[in-house]
């Protein structure tokens, strides 16, 4: 499945020519289950910016990445990502994203600043979920704040 940001005014400023110095492509994984977040999914093309997400029949040559940084032996559950190399302050986002428009992968945008003691985050999740069962109704938007003050 492939993801394509185009037709965006705000994207294209940003992309216009290619992923600038202000952003970096993800090379991680978290979590259990899936391949990480890899370079080899995050292109581009004459279209724009393409973001692919690999699905559990995907039987390429693109191998995932375990949280250790070693290499899975398959590519499936691989997603991309592209990480600011700064930390932001308030402000707004734009963004055009078409989900995947079958249910099985879940698109994607989040905000996310943290560290060992650290974790602000906000996400827009496409399908949503209404109890268990995905949809595409409705869209989920969670927050978290998480700050370990205490030493």
């Amino acid at each position: 499945m492939e993801y394509v940001i185009n037709d965006c005014e705000k994207i294209e400023t940003y992309f216009e020519f290619g992923i600038d110095k202000n952003w970096k492509i993800m090379n991680h994984q978290w979590g259990l289950g899936n391949g990480g977040c890899i370079p080899e999914n995050v292109k581009w093309c004459l279209e724009g910016l393409k973001l692919v997400a690999n699905g559990d029949f995907y039987a390429g040559n693109i191998r995932g990445i375990n949280s250790n940084k070693t290499r899975k032996q398959n590519g499936k559950r691989t997603g991309a990502a592209l990480i600011s190399r700064q930390m932001l302050g308030s402000g707004s986002f734009e963004i055009c994203m078409k989900p995947c428009p079958k249910l099985g992968a879940c698109t994607a945008f989040w905000t996310w600043y943290g560290n060992e003691k650290i974790n602000h985050e906000i996400d827009i999740e496409l399908p949503g979920n209404i109890e268990k069962k995905p949809t595409f109704d409705i869209m989920l938007n969670n927050t978290w704040l998480v700050e370990d003050v205490c030493e």
